[in-house]
């Protein structure tokens, strides 16, 4: 996963001339995986006193930079610090930052617990300090930065990382700490309702697992063998992620097996072994050195054609590379095929668990089976959906009751022109400051039979679909079904008037993809024929 700095676009506002000039450095250069966050403020100790940090920067699975940064010009003399040639007193960048150092460890042990707190490293940097020569003494030895760092700041920070985490510490929960310095960095009150501000603060509100989530949580060191049920938005895939990364070690990562392509390739973007379980299967036929038992391009394989080339990986290949078996964790169970399910029984070992919500599926002859012996648990609190947004999924659910209140979080866009529709939308979401990974727009309709999901542009905003390697830098087009299991702050939902069956668990997905915000673009005639749709249109 690329390393990322919060915030996404622009750095929080400072008085400092140079904290800018470090964000848009840092924002460029910070190494895969890691993860930063400018201007930490928090609170601290029984009076709730505030605390900054200026930058604080996670690298994974070993530590923590604190950054104090430093404009103008500054020496240290006679063990005294001095800011453009006037004397500091006891208050210098070091003291600063040692300072904050120790109250946000304080901070992060109250809600980690003191062993989970990781390795914090204090750092300086001085933007407008242009000089490769490194200041001497203990205290500073390798703690120092200059603007001569800057054009180099991923290197440099790597050889930070190699000097002072020089190893590991896979027992820590790492998801953890990154929620907790999430939280603590954007604690904040805003009335503003742009778009893009939306999307901001739904962000942070889910990032914490919610009680029911972490009840099930508490199942996993005790059941090795668990059917998760939930409904959508739910946070079942939420929950795969955590369990394959507490099942993973470096040497032995758990083995994560999904229905559609793109859902794998966003967990492998995760850091997680995640595949389509029918990739997979392919995969593996090819690695024991066999010939596919159906040719040609494996994007027009028909299920029968896959049943045979998952059978293969089963009978043929899997006895030639397996291994020990590793924890197998299987997301969007309802719509594996029995073939498919054969071959989660070859690969499984011990340690399983299943997510999967029979409401979402599309196929009336798939299901899990009931012979795996698994414990099975409910989760029942959709969290994802605003309560609008639930509400419309709700009713295509059976609910007569789904109550229509009016919400900013759903529209209904009554077109004939659905693709000047979709593009002023987009326009309107960009403007606000949406960055294009937050949009997805989707189908109702299949692949062959829609009018957009071959298109490369919307007006002026290029898109890609929804398993294409940089789909999380740009705008998703692409069909419900092969969005499944993924989720964006804002979609896009269009081609009603293309289905010919299965309306309603058509929109059930596709709604309950946006977190944020859903916008439902029809025909009038489409709209008028429908009172879920009517109730909701955007007059």
């Amino acid at each position: 996963m690329p390393g990322r700095i919060h915030p996404k676009s622009l750095p929080r506002y400072t008085a400092s001339p140079v904290e800018p000039r470090v964000y848009e450095a840092m924002r460029a250069a910070l190494p895969d995986g890691w993860e930063g966050w400018h201007s930490l403020r928090f609170a601290y100790g029984p009076s709730r006193l505030l605390k900054e940090i200026d930058f604080v920067v996670l690298v994974p699975r070993r530590g923590l930079f604190l950054i104090e940064v430093k404009g103008g010009q500054w020496t240290r003399e006679d063990g005294q610090w001095f800011h453009d040639g006037r004397r500091c007193g006891a208050d210098g960048p070091l003291e600063q930052v040692l300072d904050a150092q120790s109250k946000l460890r304080h901070e992060l042990a109250a809600q980690l617990g003191v062993d989970a707190v990781p390795n914090t490293q204090p750092v300086l940097l001085f933007p407008d300090v242009h000089s490769a020569q490194r200041p001497t003494g203990s205290d500073l030895e390798g703690r120092v930065l200059t603007g001569h760092d800057l054009p180099h700041l991923q290197l440099v920070l790597e050889s930070l990382a190699r000097t002072f985490f020089d190893h590991e510490r896979p027992e820590l929960p790492w998801p953890r700490v990154a929620q907790v310095l999430h939280r603590l960095w954007g604690e904040t009150w805003t009335p503003a309702l742009s778009a893009g501000k939306r999307v901001e603060i739904r962000e942070r509100e889910l990032v914490a697992l919610d009680r029911d989530q972490l009840a099930v949580l508490q199942l996993f060191e005790s059941n090795p063998r668990v059917f998760v049920h939930g409904g959508a938005g739910t946070g079942k895939t939420l929950l795969a992620r955590e369990v394959a990364r507490r099942w993973s070690t470096a040497d032995a990562p758990a083995l994560v097996l999904c229905w559609t392509r793109a859902l794998g390739s966003a967990l492998r973007a995760d850091g997680l072994d995640a595949h389509g379980v029918r990739e997979y299967a392919l995969a593996m036929v090819r690695q024991a050195g066999l010939e596919p038992a159906v040719g040609g391009d494996s994007s027009a394989f028909r299920d029968d054609d896959w049943d045979l080339v998952v059978l293969q990986a089963e009978t043929d290949a899997l006895p030639m590379i397996r291994g020990v078996a590793r924890p197998l964790v299987v997301d969007e169970a309802q719509d594996f095929r029995p073939s498919d399910w054969s071959f989660v029984r070859a690969l499984a070992g011990e340690s399983l668990w299943v997510f999967g919500d029979d409401a979402q599926r599309f196929w009336s002859d798939r299901s899990a089976p009931d012979d795996l012996d698994l414990f099975r648990v409910n989760l029942t609190e959709a969290y994802r959906c605003p309560r609008a947004i639930q509400a419309f999924v709700d009713a295509h659910g059976g609910r007569d009751d789904a109550p229509a209140e009016p919400s900013e979080a759903l529209q209904v866009v009554a077109t004939d022109e659905p693709l000047e529709a979709i593009g002023r939308q987009l326009g309107k979401w960009l403007a606000q400051g949406v960055d294009p990974g937050d949009v997805a727009v989707l189908t109702l309709a299949g692949r062959d039979s829609s009018a957009l999901v071959r298109r490369d542009a919307i007006g002026s905003v290029h898109v890609v679909s929804a398993d294409d390697a940089a789909a999380d830098r740009h705008v998703v087009l692409d069909t419900f079904l092969r969005f499944k299991g993924l989720e964006r702050p804002l979609v896009i939902v269009a081609e009603l008037d293309r289905v010919r069956s299965g309306y309603d668990v058509r929109m059930r997905i596709a709604a309950s993809r946006a977190t944020v915000g859903l916008v439902v673009v029809a025909s009038p005639s489409t709209i008028a024929s429908d009172a879920r749709l009517r109730a909701r249109r955007d007059d």
